[in-house]
This record gives C-alpha cells, structure tokens and sequence, in this order.
C-alpha cells in the first residue's frame, strides 16, 4: 500500500486568525512613526514585559532614547505601562495621534 507524502506546511497558513488581527493592527499603529518607535512597537508586541534596558540592546539606541520615544509613543496614547516596574505594557488599540 502507497500513503501519500506529506505536503509540507506552511507555517503562515497556520497561523491563528487572532495573531494575525494583532499583527495588522501593529502595522497600522506603527505607519508615521520613526523607525525606533515602530521597532519598540514590534518589540512589545511580541514580549509585552521586555524591559528598557531590553528594548535598548536589542534596538541599539540608548535607554534615554528609549525613554524619549516611549514618552512620545504614551503621548500619542499608542502606549502604556500596566502595573509599575514589574507590569507590562500595553499597545492601545484606538491611539489619538
């Protein structure tokens, strides 16, 4: 007896519809902002407690600049912290910029 192969997956089409609204409304949220700030965005939306020092590593800017965009971006109401040090944050779905 023969068995068909198997076809190989396609990780994308897997995706779950949920991850794929997130995805899109990160998109969205990050058009006119400067390549920092879209990085940050991605950053949190892929690890909502990543830290500062974190962001700043990973991005290759300073912590002041870090801090500097983070403050525009919770100006823009794109952004906020939930929680203090140890919370997380939080990517707002509805900003006003």
């Amino acid at each position: 007896m023969v068995f068909p192969s198997a076809a190989p997956v396609d990780e994308a089409a897997q995706e779950k519809p949920k991850d794929r609204l997130v995805d899109e409304l990160v998109n969205r949220l990050v058009n006119g902002l400067v390549e920092s700030q879209q990085k940050i965005v991605r950053l949190i939306n892929d690890n909502p407690k990543i830290s500062k020092r974190e962001m700043s590593e990973t991005i290759g800017i300073s912590t002041t600049a870090i801090d500097n965009n983070i403050n525009s971006l919770k100006e823009k109401n794109i952004l906020e912290r939930v929680g203090g040090t140890r919370g997380h944050w939080q990517i707002n779905s509805e900003p006003n910029g």
